[in-house]
């Protein structure tokens, strides 16, 4: 199963989590920074389960963890949500799980939504496994990303478009905030992918 990580309310990384028994196997990957962060996974119940702090290993930061099943938590991996990127020691703040009517939040209320936004990056080159491509996405601006069917789409000014020369026909061309982006699809592990249709933006 596959679950967002989210930094600061907007995403971040991606977690994976499988089941074996009572065990449950966390992974996650998030780009590089500095200092302490740990990991967090968000249950149906509105708590949180702790994972521990992510390791720097190829230019990104990530996490291999196996704990014990929650004893409050159903069988299957549909309890555990989202995973949230706390610096240092502080951790996530409770959250309300009651409902109105029964009715569920609206995008308005729930601040983790929205999957596919697109967001800016200074460091795209985090993103990517590529040696080649992480050379020539160095020092790329404006450039956006966005969490898409479990794989990180990059999208780059088409003025800056020598960026992506060694896929450039991988990538698709979109229009995005008023201008031209070349968009390339990068898999699970940073590695490129043939770019999908367009969707929403």
């Amino acid at each position: 199963m596959e679950l967002v990580v989210y930094r600061n309310d907007e995403a971040f990384g991606t977690a994976w989590a499988e089941e074996d028994g009572t065990q449950l196997h966390f992974r996650a990957r998030c780009p590089f920074l500095p200092g302490i962060y740990r990991l967090y996974i968000r249950e149906g119940n509105g708590e949180t389960l702790p994972l521990g702090v992510l390791l720097p290993e190829d230019g990104m930061l990530t996490l291999h963890r196996t704990v014990r099943r929650p004893r409050n938590a159903p069988p299957g991996l549909d309890f555990f949500q989202y995973g949230i990127l706390c610096e240092g020691d502080t951790q996530p703040d409770p959250i309300s799980v009651s409902r109105t009517n029964g009715q569920e939040e609206s995008e308005k209320d729930a601040p983790y939504a929205r999957l596919d936004r697109w967001l800016e990056t200074s460091r795209p080159e985090s993103f990517t496994e590529d040696e080649v491509l992480r050379k020539t996405l160095t020092g790329a601006q404006g450039v956006l990303y966005r969490y898409r069917g479990g794989c990180v789409e990059l999208a780059v000014p088409a003025s800056d478009h020598a960026h992506l020369a060694p896929v450039l026909l991988f990538t698709r061309a979109e229009t995005l905030r008023g201008g031209t982006y070349f968009v390339l699809k990068l898999s699970a592990e940073g590695m490129p992918r043939r770019a999908d249709e367009p969707s929403t933006n």
